[in-house]
Formats: structure tokens, sequence, C-alpha cells
């Protein structure tokens, strides 16, 4: 045995016989496999059709017993059973007839079984709609149940013998599948053993192969070992490859840069483990490895090169490759690469930065040449750092003319100079800015200049630079003497408003309360002669005689409303917190006997405290609810509204609506002059004083009035005080 295991040629042979023998013991076992299923398949076949043999049988007892209920006790609900068996009879035969497909004798006696089946439901049937007929008699039940009987005597008679025909071809097909599988764990065991015994001669042999390997391998181990030591000891990642460009060898820092195991990449082509793409375009350069082994010469990457590796993160790397020769022979080649990521951040970074001084530099040139200033940056030597646009026009100069150059080398005056040098030293010593004003009357006209200085900081807080800005005002300064001028004059103008105002309100005062006794007088003597002579005039006398009347009355409450509006402006306001809703209210009860006949509807919200004074803010609102009362006056349905909103700038606005005959807003103008009027005094009566007096209260508590109305669609006065509570 041993003589034969040495022999490798004896062994072949054997392993042939061998392979030949489990080859053939295999493809036995499973003929056998397949021959012992198909076998359990036809037991399971036969199992079927007795099984479907007894459900048919069930399914008819089952339409019987259901019918037989019915019949007997005329419930409905009997025939459930009967409606069932007629669904699933003709589905059952037919699965029977389908399952015996195979076998002529069983497929005659699946006819007659569905022939004897569909008798016996017929009867079934017949009896029932007999019955529902009313026409089920002694006779009758007693005939189909004699038919009925001998139909299932012969179902029964005919399900026993093909269920004898199943169960005989049951214990045929059983034996059979026994002894299928008695031959297939037979064959199963024999194969095992010749497999096993096959499996201990290929390690017998194994481990002689072994052993007479390991001499040499233990050989190549050391000069590999060398070699490996050798390339793990440099800082650079080394793969080397074979003449076809299949890894070999790779030392840790090219498995940590590729995050590939050794283990992992051996066998590969090169191309899979050193992923590189062109850092700008992500498209794959030509592998190293590959122009290396075409050309036998030593090649270095492009530039902006990433080796994407296992996991997907970038790196940059630069790298060469070289080829191993032997003789003539490339037999493969050394990659040399290492990690340049943090070289080739900061050129990009470097690169970035410079981008970005040069665009900041130009958009801040741009800007600073937008602006209509004369811009100028000197350093500590008072040098010209920077003039932007403006600067060049000021002074008729070049960009390139201001390059280190000082104020009285471009031109500037030496007496100013001297202020705007010291200025620019003040600001580089305090680091505060400063402004300096000066005038030029150089040429015909004079110019006007405000040069402001403000420190540029480095990054230890010291004075590094100092902008200066030299601003032509001498538009401004002429429009601040201008105004300076128009504001003594319109103090002036408004003196002498004051005082003619003054003295308006004076003469009204004085020609108002001179007249309140004449009026007085006519007043007294109409009364005294409508008491002794009225009866005794003609009807044309007393038509006179009422006019005078009234227009007396007329004239004392016209004088009496001058009289109040000419005061307002004397007196001084008392200021308190009144409660708004008790002057609307006593308003309202004063009006109450006038309106007694009138349909007027109030429409009256929860008013604020204010902070007014009290007498003067209900002459405002009598006036206002008075105007109201008067001008819907016309209506059959008058609604007058009083309330307040609270505006989003923190004011509330107090309101008087109506839905009288409103006015037209052309005339706004007059609505609030004195002895205007915008209605006849034929239409509605009044002096044309009230809502001036309005407007001259609310403006004296600091507030404003305003209306808004339309033509017989309303009008709303609408009011504010700035101080309440």
């Amino acid at each position: 045995m041993k003589s034969i295991l040495l022999n490798g040629k004896n062994l072949n042979i054997i392993f042939i016989i061998v392979i030949a023998v489990i080859i053939a013991i295999s493809g036995f076992t499973v003929f056998n496999f397949t021959q012992m299923n198909e076998s359990n398949m036809w037991v399971q076949h036969t199992d079927s059709v007795l099984f479907s043999l007894e459900t048919t049988l069930s399914i008819l007892k089952d339409a019987e017993t259901g019918s037989r209920g019915y019949l007997l006790t005329s419930e409905k609900d009997f025939l459930d059973p009967y409606y069932v068996a007629i669904s699933k009879l003709d589905e059952n035969v037919l699965a029977i007839k389908k399952l015996t497909a195979d076998n002529p004798s069983q497929q005659k006696k699946v006819d007659t079984l569905q022939s004897l089946s569909f008798k016996r439901i017929y009867l079934i049937n017949e009896a029932i709609k007999l019955f529902d007929q009313k026409k089920f008699d002694h006779a009758t039940a007693l005939d189909l149940l004699v038919r009925g009987k001998i139909i299932m005597d012969q179902i029964r008679s005919l399900i026993d013998r093909m269920k004898g025909d199943e169960s005989a071809l049951w214990g045929i097909r059983d034996g059979r599948y026994k002894v299928l599988q008695e031959t297939f764990i037979i064959t199963f065991v024999a194969g095992l053993f010749i497999s096993l015994l096959t499996l201990i001669l290929i390690i017998l042999n194994l481990n002689r192969q072994i052993k007479e390997r390991k001499k040499a391998e233990e050989t190549a181990s050391e000069s590999r070992n060398l070699l490996s030591v050798t390339l793990s000891s440099i800082g650079d990642a080394v793969i080397s490859t074979d003449e076809k460009g299949l890894i070999r060898f790779m030392n840790k820092v090219a498995e940590n840069l590729t995050e590939w195991n050794l283990d992992e990449a051996l066998g590969r082509y090169v191309e899979d483990v050193f992923h590189i793409v062109n850092e700008i375009t992500h498209l794959r350069p030509e592998n190293p490895v590959k122009k290396v082994l075409a050309n036998g010469k030593i090649i270095g990457l492009a530039n902006h090169t990433l080796l994407i590796t296992k996991s997907g993160k970038e790196i940059s790397v630069d790298d060469s490759c070289a080829p191993m020769i032997s003789g003539e022979n490339i037999i493969g080649t050394v990659l040399i690469f290492r990690d340049i990521t943090f070289k080739r951040n900061s050129e990009i970074e470097k690169e970035r930065l410079s981008e970005e001084i040069s665009r900041q530099k130009l958009f801040l040139d741009q800007i600073l040449s937008a602006t209509s200033d004369a811009i100028f940056v000197q350093d500590r030597e008072l040098k010209f750092y920077y003039a932007n646009k403006s600067g060049e026009v000021l002074f008729n100069k070049n960009k390139e003319d201001f390059s280190r150059q000082t104020w009285t080398e471009i031109g500037l005056p030496n007496e100013k100079v001297e202020s705007i040098n010291s200025i620019t030293e003040k600001v580089f010593e305090t680091g505060l800015p400063s402004t300096f004003n000066y005038t030029d009357e150089s040429n015909m006209e004079t110019k006007y200049f405000e040069f402001v200085s403000n420190p540029v900081f480095d990054n230890k807080s010291n004075v590094e630079f100092v902008v200066s800005s030299v601003r032509d005002i001498t538009t401004r300064k002429l429009i601040e003497l201008k105004i300076s001028t128009l504001n003594v004059e319109l103090e002036n103008k408004l003196g002498e408003i004051k005082q003619i105002n003054e003295e308006m309100e004076s003469f009204i005062y004085t020609v108002s309360h001179d007249l309140r006794a004449p009026i007085r007088h006519i007043g007294g003597f109409v009364d005294i002669l409508n008491k002794n002579i009225y009866d005794s005039l003609e009807d044309n006398n007393k038509r006179f005689f009422n006019i005078i009347k009234q227009a007396t009355i007329e004239m004392g409450k016209l004088i009496d409303d001058l009289l109040t509006f000419s005061r307002l402006g004397r007196s001084p306001l008392n200021l308190i917190n009144v409660d708004l809703n008790e002057i609307v209210a006593a308003i309202i009860e004063e009006f109450k006997i006038e309106l007694f006949e009138r349909k007027l509807k109030w429409e009256i919200s929860n008013l604020p405290i204010v902070y007014a004074d009290p007498p003067l803010l209900k002459v405002v609102l009598s006036n206002l609810i008075s105007n109201a009362i008067k001008y819907t006056s016309g209506k059959e349905e008058a609604v007058i509204t009083i309330g307040h909103e609270n505006k989003d700038n923190g004011m509330t606005v107090f309101y008087v609506k109506d839905n009288g005959v409103g006015f037209d807003m052309k005339y706004y103008n007059k609505l609030f002059g004195v002895f205007q009027r915008l209605h006849s005094q034929e239409e509605f009566e009044g002096t044309g004083i009230g809502l001036a007096t309005v407007k001259k209260i609310i403006q004296k508590h600091g507030g404003n009035v305003w209306a808004e109305g339309k033509l017989n669609e309303g009008a709303a006065f609408y009011f504010y005080l700035p101080i309440y509570s």
C-alpha cells in the first residue's frame, strides 16, 4: 500500500478508478432516488383518489340529510347542506376523473358514479319541488324514497369497488416504494464509503506533497521576509506585480492607503486596488503599470491624481513605477506612491486664497471707485498705498502717480498739508477716527471739503494704515446756509402769524361779546312785540316777524359758537382720565326727547379711558353725534355707530359713523373750516362752526381728526388722542 501511495502514476490510476466508481454509484443513487420519489407520488396519488371517493359519498349523504330535514320541518335552513352538495358534487367528481386518468377501468366507474350522483340529486330536487307545490303525498314520498335508496345503494357499491381497486394499487405502489427506499440507502452508504476512502487517499498524498513543499517554501520565505521587511520599512507605499500586472506584494503603507489587505489584493489586477482618477475630470488615466509593462521605462504619475480607496475616499497621490527585469524579459513592476493630500490641500488653499485676495481687491476697488468720495490709503510714512477713481479725478492724476507719494508731492497746498498730516499722525497714534473741514479758494469759486480719516488695524491691533475720504460738500454747505436763512425768515413769519392769530381771536371774542347784548335786546323786544301785537298783524307781517325772531335765535347761537371757538385758543387744557362711555351716554340722554319719534339704532362699543380735558372732549363728541343725528333725519331707519380701533403702531382711533346723506369727498377741504357748509340752511340747520371747533379741540390735545364720506351712503368721522391710559 505504501509503495502504491508513493508511486504517482499508480496513484493517478487508482484515483481515476475510484472516481469512475463514485460517478457510477452516484448515478445509480440519483436514479433510485428519482424512482423512489415517483413511487411515493403514486402512493400519495392513490390516497387522494380514496379521499375524493369518500368525500363524494359524504356530499351525497349531506344532500339527503338536508332535504329530509326540510321535508320534515319545512325549514329552509335545512336545505343549506343540499345547496353546498350541489355546488361541490360536480367539482369533486371531475377531480376523481382527473386523478384516475391513468386507469381506464376506473374511468368507466367514474362515469357511472357521475351518472348515479346526478340521478340521486335529481330525485332529491324533484321531492323538494313537489313539496313546495303541495303535491308531496305519502305515495309520492314512498316512491321517491325507494328509488333514492336503490340509487344510493348502487353508489355505495360502486364507490366500494373503486376503493377496493385503489387499495390494491396502493399496496403494490407502497411495496415498490419501500424496495426503492432500501436500495437507495444501500447505494448511498456504499457511495459514502468509497468517497471517504478516496478522501483518505487524497489526504495522505497531500501530506506527502506538503512536506516536500515545506522545505522549498522555508528557503523562499526567508528571502521574502527579508524583502518584506525592507519594503515595509520604506515610508512610501509599495506594490509589486508580475508580468501580467497581477499583484504579488503590498507593504503596510500601501495597505493603509488603498484600504486593501494583502490577502485580498493578491492575484488581482493592479487597477482594482490602485484605482486612480484625474482630480478635475475624475476620468481614469492609463494605469502606470500597463505603461511600464509595455515600454519597460520608469514613469511617474501626472499631476493632480487622486487615489480612490476601497471605501471610496479620495487621496491625492504622487508615484513612480519601474520595471523588474530578468535578463531581457520584464518579469513584473514595482509601483511606489505616497500620500500628498496635505501638500495638495496647501497648494489648493494657497491658490484659493490668492484668487480670493485678487477677487476681493478687484471687488473693493470697484466699490471704492463707484463712490463719489475721493478715498486715499496711507501707511505710517504718510505715503499713498491706494487711491480710488474719484481721488484721481480730484487731483487730475493717474493711479500710478499716487504710488508711494505724499500730499505735497501730488500738489496739495502746504497750508492744508500740515493740517491733514497732523490729523493722519493723530489717527496713527490714538487709533481713533478724525474729521477735518477745509475751504479751497484757490480757483475762482469757493469749494468746501470734508476730510475724514479712519484707522485700519493689523492682527495685533496696531494701526497699519489710515483710510482718508475727501468729500466735496460745497452743495451741502450752500444748502445749509440757505436753510439757515430760510429758518430765520420762517421764525419771523411764524411770529407774525402768531400775532395775527392772537389779534384775530381777540377780535372774534370782542365782536362776539359785544354783539351778545344787542342781540339779547332784539330778542327781548321781539318777545314783547310777540305778546302785544302779534295777533293783530297781517299774515305777511307775521311771516316777517317770525323771520326776525328765527334770525335772532340763530344769531345768538352763532355768537355762542364763536365765543366757544375763540376761548379754545385762550384757555389751558385740564387733562385728567376721562371715561368716554359716560360722556357718550350723557350726550345721548340729552337728545332723548328730540329723538322720541325717530327710529334710530345705536351701535356703541365699549370705549377706553382717555387722558383729556373732559368739557372739551364732550364738545367734540356732542358735535359729532349731533351731526350724525341731524344728517340721518331723512332715513327711515338710521344707524349711528360709535367705537374705536387699535392700530398696529399702538395708536387708538375713535370714530362716529352714520348712514345719512354723507358728503362728496371733492369738497373735503371745506369740511373743517369756519362758516363752511356742504348743505344749505334750508336742508339742515347749523352755524358751520361745529366741525371747526372739533378740529381745534383735537389739535389742541396734540391729536388729529379726519373724515370719509360718500353722497347718500353716510359719513365717518375719526380722531385720535396721543396720550391715553
